[in-house]
């Protein structure tokens, strides 16, 4: 089970029963007994149908039928009650055959989007809440698809390409009129099955992707709202200025919401990547760049004898998979080479020889010599080489600083990856772009003077991307991709079809 540790969410204390549950799945005796305890509120020895339904609410309010199809799901031999070995079998289950599973795990990737569309928060979706919501999400993607109205990446999670009476009713599996997030999980829950059980998309991803199209959906709600109270009056310009102001924040906002929706649809389809025979999954759990530090100096200690002398430390870092293994990105070993930079206050630099490691059994480990490392980055694609110093740069995350992306992308130009003309037009694409979408919200203007224009938009472009600049390393490749610098791969391709609307999240 997917750790729920990192759900944000006000649905009450029973997430630290979904915490007790996923750790259950380990294997280990006492995790499940623990677990079983506290679901097992009034401490009878089984779980009721009062206990599931008290539960479940950390998650969503449950109709009755949809409470009933969850007992029945866990209840195996059918007495009304879960007994341990039933609790046991049920939380080794697979999401793909598990409801109940699948509504745990899939909550913090859903849930927001639910939210969006069970507009009154009753803890349903009507057809008329639907049908709101899917004419927007379609407005917006209406540019995207082909000239038949098709969806041209292949992909269709939300059925964005049918009407919202045929959606509605294909998503309301129990025909109450309807949707629970129990019908909401089994609607879209396929698609996430398959990303999961392929480590294709990581859930991080997920998570962000779907939090960001919920923000966009109720912007736009909001948005729309205000367009319709704010009428075209022939009383003065100001009002009918203020009018086209409206309509042009409306439009940003469909469009980022386009590109978002997009992106959502891409995630939930499985995309391995395949370069030359070799592909590609996310680290896993628990590997770190500060863990990785943290190793390092324990193995190759500084002299203390002159610490109070240090200025400064740093450290370049590769962390790169090996071709092996990818079956399960939990097991795949992944090799890290680290070079310290020590700056003391004498203004001298001390620059330590290259220390390599491997990550297994959920630590860092130090190599006796260079031959795993090189192996591994001979046989990384280029491009994905690349990438990799992004992810390093980024901590394995899914945020990199303007700093921290000219650091790995100098770091690439080193390694005779790419060139150092390439990252001048990579970073000239960017402010070009940052330029455009200011001067769309009137930021830069105002000035007395051309030259007074020039000087006051590079400052506050400058500033812009330094201080408020946050890409995802997906994103950056994906623009690599785009200005030909890197090669193409399906990691980021989804990245690259949203196209510059994506930036959209910058500001």
């Amino acid at each position: 089970l997917p750790s729920l540790k990192e759900v944000e969410t006000g649905w009450g204390s029973s997430q630290t029963d979904f915490d007790m549950a996923a750790a259950a799945v380990d294997g280990e005796a006492a995790s499940i007994k623990k677990a079983f305890r506290r679901w097992d509120r009034d401490g009878s020895g089984v779980i009721t149908r009062k206990d599931l339904e008290e539960v479940m609410k950390g998650i969503t309010r449950l109709t009755p039928k949809d409470l009933d199809r969850l007992m029945a799901e866990v209840d195996t031999n059918g007495n009304g009650v879960i007994e341990y070995e039933e609790f046991v079998d049920w939380l080794m289950a697979p999401a793909k055959s598990s409801m109940a599973r699948a509504m745990i795990d899939f909550s913090s990737i859903l849930k927001p989007l639910f939210n969006v569309y069970d507009r009154n928060g009753d803890g349903t979706i009507s057809l008329e809440e639907f049908t709101e919501c899917h004419s927007i999400l379609q407005s917006a993607l209406r540019e995207c698809r082909d000239d038949d109205g098709n969806n041209p990446f292949g992909s269709d999670p939300l059925d964005l390409a049918k009407s919202a009476k045929t959606a509605f009713r294909e998503a309301d599996t129990t025909c109450d009129n309807v949707i629970s997030f129990r019908d909401f999980v089994e609607w879209i829950g396929g698609h996430l099955t398959a990303c999961f059980q392929d480590a294709s998309v990581p859930k991080e991803e997920l998570q962000h992707i779907s939090k960001h199209l919920s923000m966009l959906m109720n912007f736009v709600f909001q948005q729309q709202e205000v367009v319709k109270l704010n009428p075209v009056r022939i009383k003065g310009a100001s009002q009918q200025w203020s009018r086209e102001q409206d309509e042009k924040v409306l439009k940003r906002l469909l469009q980022g919401l386009a590109a978002t929706a997009i992106r959502f649809e891409q995630a939930c389809v499985v995309g391995q990547s395949e370069a030359q025979g070799w592909t590609w999954t996310d680290p896993p759990v628990g590997m770190s760049v500060e863990r990785l530090k943290g190793t390092h100096m324990r193995v190759a200690r500084l002299n203390v004898r002159k610490a109070d002398q240090v200025e400064d430390i740093s450290h370049d870092i590769l962390c790169v998979p090996s071709r092996m293994g990818h079956e399960d990105a939990s097991t795949r070993r992944w090799y890290a080479e680290v070079v310290r930079r020590v700056r003391m206050k004498s203004g001298t630099h001390a620059v330590d020889p290259p220390a390599y490691y491997a990550y297994e059994a959920l630590r860092w480990e130090p190599l006796q010599n260079t031959k795993e490392f090189e192996k591994a980055l001979e046989e990384l694609p280029p491009e994905i080489c690349v990438f990799c110093l992004l992810k390093t740069e980024a901590n394995f995350g899914t945020q990199l600083t303007w700093d921290q992306i000219l650091h790995g992308l100098n770091a690439a130009v080193e390694m005779d990856l790419i060139k150092r003309e390439q990252v001048g037009l990579f970073e000239s694409h960017i402010k070009d772009t940052v330029t455009r979408l200011l001067e769309e919200d009137g930021v830069l203007c105002g000035q007395s003077s051309p030259s007074a224009y020039h000087k006051t938009s590079q400052g506050v472009i400058e500033e812009f991307v330094r201080e408020q600049v946050r890409l995802r390393p997906r994103l950056v490749m994906a623009k690599l991709s785009e200005l030909e610098i890197c090669q193409v791969s399906p990691v980021w391709v989804d990245f690259m079809r949203a196209g510059d609307d994506a930036l959209l999240e910058l500001c």
